[in-house]
């Protein structure tokens, strides 16, 4: 468990990062250069990085370990928020990221990931 959270990078320099570029971005036309597509790998880091956290979450806090948490508080802060479960702190934020998925095609060049639009 260490081992997995130890490889993960800083997620919150990661979140400020992508939030001041789309910042930055909000008022002028984009052009695609070495700067826009290193902004565009990085989102897609950090949508990995998330899609790592959220599958950690899940493989720890299974419905057995959720039913023996005595802390109200800490089974809201672990377990998913759903659609009837509003109770819940969590937020389920798979569907979002399979959307952002399904929306980029990720194609790698040497090191660097190239992101391009998948049709329609």
């Amino acid at each position: 468990m260490q081992a997995r959270l130890k490889k993960l990078p800083d997620l919150e320099r990661m979140l400020s990062r992508v939030y001041t570029y789309s910042q930055q971005t909000s008022v002028k036309a984009i052009y695609i250069d070495v700067g826009v597509i290193a902004r565009l790998d990085e989102f897609h880091k950090l949508l990995s990085v998330l899609g790592v956290i959220r599958d950690m979450v899940t493989d720890i806090f299974t419905n057995d370990v959720v039913k023996g948490i005595k802390s109200k508080r800490l089974k809201a802060l672990v377990t998913f928020k759903g659609k009837r479960n509003k109770v819940n702190l969590m937020p389920d934020y798979g569907d979002l990221l399979d959307e952002f998925k399904s929306m980029i095609q990720w194609k790698a060049v040497g090191t660097k990931k190239i992101p391009e639009p998948t049709p329609g």
